[in-house]
């Protein structure tokens, strides 16, 4: 019985880690571009930098879709693998998909955005 609670426990954990990944990435490239927008010595850094600047945000968003993937597959497994019941299972991997798509949505429409600004 407690091996279950805990399962549930650390599955529920990972839920809302994923959750905070998402939306920590989302408010920290609003932040970036409006920041671009307003402050004119961080746009020319950004420009002198571009390269550096579309790797970091590809492989930062590429890391973030990483996790969220993971802890996707560690809720499955938690939660009882093969044996957990098949609407569970198909929220967790649909939400999971939707978290996929808006880390790639906000990092391209960020890259969209920065060389927009610049």
């Amino acid at each position: 019985m407690l091996d279950e609670e805990i399962r549930k426990t650390y599955a529920q954990n990972l839920w809302q880690l994923s959750n905070i990944i998402t939306g920590f990435s989302v408010a920290e490239i609003l932040i970036v571009l409006l920041s671009l927008a307003q402050i004119r010595a961080l746009r020319v850094a950004v420009n002198e930098h571009q390269p550096f600047a579309t790797g970091a945000t590809v492989v930062g968003q590429a890391i973030f879709v990483v996790v969220v993937r993971w802890c996707k597959s560690r809720q499955l497994v938690l939660l009882g693998g093969p044996t957990i019941s098949k609407d569970v299972a198909d929220t967790i991997k649909i939400i999971s998909r939707i978290q996929v798509a808006l880390l790639i949505l906000v990092g391209a429409g960020f890259l969209v955005g920065v060389w927009n600004i610049l």
